[in-house]
C-alpha cells in the first residue's frame, strides 16, 4: 500500500502522466458534450411515437424526447386516444366514440439498457396531467414479472376530460387522489392494495341499458364524494377467504365503498368480492357477490332539463318504476334500494333486496359538488366588480356614538316599594300580586266548599239523631204498654 502511494506521488510529480490524463479526461468530457448535442432526439420521437401507436391501435402524437443523465427518458407533451368502454353488448364498434388523452409530462429513470435487452430491471415513473402527478417510486421488472410499489396519485383532475370512459361505461369526473401498490405475474394480478378518492364527482348524462325496454338516459348526477379500499391476493393468504375460495383462487375484496352526494348515496353492506377459481381464468369469468344499498334525492326525480321540445323532466319514470314494481317497493326501507348481484363479471344477476336497517338510515343528503366552474365564476365575478362603476364618496366625517344608560323606574312609580327592603320591577311586581290573589281567591273558594260540605254533614247527623230519638220513644211507649199488661194480669190473678 505504501509502494503504490509512493507511485502515485512520483506521477503526479511527473508532467508527461498530467498532459496524458488532462487529455484522456477532456475527450470524455467532449464526447458526451457532443454525444448529447448531437444526439438524434428527432429520430427518437419519431420511433417511438411509431411504436407507441402500434402498440394501441390509435394515432399518437409526441411533441419531444430528451434524454435524463445516462439512464433517464423525458417525454414531452403527448395526445393519444383509446376506444370508450360499451354501455351495452349491442353497441356496435363504430358507435363506441375514442377518447382523447393527454399527458403533460412524462418521466422513466433506471436501467432502460437491461429492461430492453433481458426483461430486468428498476424503474422510477413520473407523469404530469390535468393539473395532478402521479408517482411510482419503484417498478421491478423480472421476467414477467411487475412489482409496483410507492403509488402515490396526487389531484388529477378529471372535471373536463372523459378520461374515466376508457375503464367504465358511465362518464365520471372528479378530482381523483390515491395509495396503493400491486404485484402482476404474467399480466395476472396476484396481490395488490388501494386506496381510492374521487371528490366533486359528477357522472354525466347516465344511460342504463335495458334488454326488454330498451336504454334509458338520465341527466347529471351529483355523486359527491366515492371512495373506497381494494384489496387483492391468493385467498389462502386472505382472512376469512380460505373456506369460501379454493387455495389458488385470485380474490379482489372491496370494502369502505361509499357514495355521499347531492342526488345519490351508496354503500356496501358488506365486503365485496370478485373471484377467479383458476389462473388461466379471464377476466370475464371473475365470479362476483355484492350487496350494494342505494337512495335517489326527490330532487333529482323532479329535475327539469331543457330538451329539443323544451323542458322535461327525463327521471321522473325512475320514481314511478319503483313504485310501480312490487320488487322494488318490497326492497325499499327509509328511501334506500338494495340490490344483490351475483354471476360473474361478462354476465352479472342482480336482484332486488330488502337492505338491513344498519344501512337504511335516515340521513341527509351532501351539499352540491363543484363541477370545475367554481374558478371561471369568481373570475367573471372580478372582471363585473372591476367594470361597476364607483361611487363618489362624500367628506369623511368622524361619527362617534354616544352610550345611553337604560332607564331605571323610580322607587315611587313601583307598587308596595316601601313594604319591602329590595325593590324589584312593576311588571313583576304586578304578576306576582296577581298571582297571589289568584291563590287567595282559590283558597276562599276551598275554604266555602269546606263549610257547604260541614253543614251538609251537620244536617245529616241531626237527622241521624231525630231518628234515633223517635226510635227510643217507641221503645218507651213499648215498655208503658207492657207494664200496664203486666198490672192488668195481677188483677186478674188476684179477683
Amino acid at each position: 500500500m505504501r509502494n503504490l502511494l509512493e507511485r502515485l506521488r512520483g506521477a503526479l510529480g511527473n508532467s508527461t502522466f498530467l498532459k496524458i490524463c488532462a487529455h484522456i479526461g477532456g475527450f470524455i468530457v467532449l464526447f458526451f458534450f457532443f454525444l448529447y448535442m448531437t444526439f438524434p432526439s428527432e429520430d427518437l420521437r419519431v420511433l417511438v411515437e411509431r411504436s407507441m401507436s402500434k402498440s394501441l391501435g390509435k394515432p399518437v402524437s409526441l411533441e419531444s424526447i430528451s434524454l435524463r443523465g445516462f439512464s433517464g427518458v423525458e417525454l414531452g407533451k403527448t395526445a393519444f386516444a383509446m376506444p370508450a368502454r360499451k354501455i351495452s353488448k349491442d353497441q356496435k364498434a363504430s358507435e363506441i366514440p375514442d377518447i382523447n388523452l393527454a399527458l403533460e409530462r412524462l418521466v422513466v429513470e433506471g436501467a432502460l439498457l437491461g429492461l430492453a435487452q433481458e426483461q430486468k430491471g428498476r424503474l422510477e415513473l413520473e407523469l404530469d396531467a390535468y393539473d395532478g402527478s402521479l408517482k411510482i417510486d419503484e417498478i421491478e421488472v423480472d421476467e414477467g414479472k411487475v412489482q409496483v410499489t410507492g403509488l402515490n396519485i396526487d389531484n388529477i383532475d378529471l372535471r373536463k376530460s372523459e378520461a374515466v370512459r376508457v375503464f367504465s361505461p358511465w362518464d365520471i369526473r372528479g378530482v381523483l387522489n390515491g395509495r396503493g401498490k400491486l404485484s402482476i405475474d404474467k399480466k395476472k394480478l396476484t396481490s395488490g392494495a388501494l386506496d381510492i378518492k374521487i371528490s366533486d364527482a359528477i357522472v354525466k348524462k347516465p344511460v342504463v341499458a335495458s334488454r326488454a325496454y330498451g336504454n334509458f338516459s338520465f341527466s347529471d348526477a351529483d355523486l359527491g364524494t366515492i371512495s373506497f379500499k381494494v384489496k387483492a391476493g391468493s385467498a389462502e393468504k386472505m382472512k376469512g377467504l380460505k373456506r369460501r375460495f379454493p387455495k389458488k383462487a385470485t380474490v379482489v375484496v372491496i370494502k369502505d365503498f361509499e357514495i355521499s352526494g347531492a342526488d345519490i348515496m351508496a354503500t356496501l353492506e358488506n365486503e365485496a368480492t370478485i373471484a377467479w377459481m383458476r389462473p388461466s381464468d379471464p377476466i370475464g369469468k371473475g365470479r362476483i357477490s355484492v350487496h350494494l344499498a342505494l337512495r335517489l334525492s326527490d330532487s333529482y326525480f323532479d329535475r327539469k332539463v331543457k330538451g329539443k321540445e323544451g323542458s322535461e323532466k327525463p327521471n321522473a319514470i325512475l320514481r314511478t318504476f319503483m313504485k310501480s314494481d312490487p320488487r322494488i317497493r318490497r326492497a325499499t326501507r327509509n328511501g334506500w334500494l338494495g340490490f344483490r348481484c351475483s354471476g360473474t363479471l361478462s354476465k352479472p344477476d342482480c336482484a332486488p333486496v330488502l337492505p338491513s336497517a344498519k344501512v337504511a338510515r335516515v340521513k341527509p343528503f351532501a351539499p352540491p359538488s363543484d363541477n370545475g366552474d367554481a374558478k371561471a365564476k369568481k373570475a367573471d365575478s372580478k372582471k363585473l366588480k372591476k367594470a361597476a362603476p364607483k361611487a363618489k364618496a362624500g367628506p369623511k366625517t368622524k361619527f362617534k356614538p354616544t352610550k345611553l344608560a337604560p332607564a331605571k323606574p323610580k322607587i315611587s312609580e313601583i307598587p308596595g316599594a316601601g313594604k319591602s327592603s329590595r325593590a324589584r320591577p312593576a311588571a313583576k311586581k304586578d304578576e306576582d300580586e296577581d298571582e297571589d290573589e289568584d291563590e287567595e281567591e282559590d283558597e276562599e273558594e276551598d275554604d266555602e266548599d269546606e263549610e257547604d260540605e260541614d253543614e251538609e254533614e251537620d244536617e245529616e247527623e241531626d237527622d241521624e239523631d231525630d231518628e234515633d230519638d223517635d226510635e227510643d220513644d217507641d221503645d218507651e211507649d213499648d215498655e208503658e204498654e207492657d207494664d200496664e199488661d203486666e198490672d192488668e194480669d195481677d188483677e186478674d190473678d188476684e179477683e
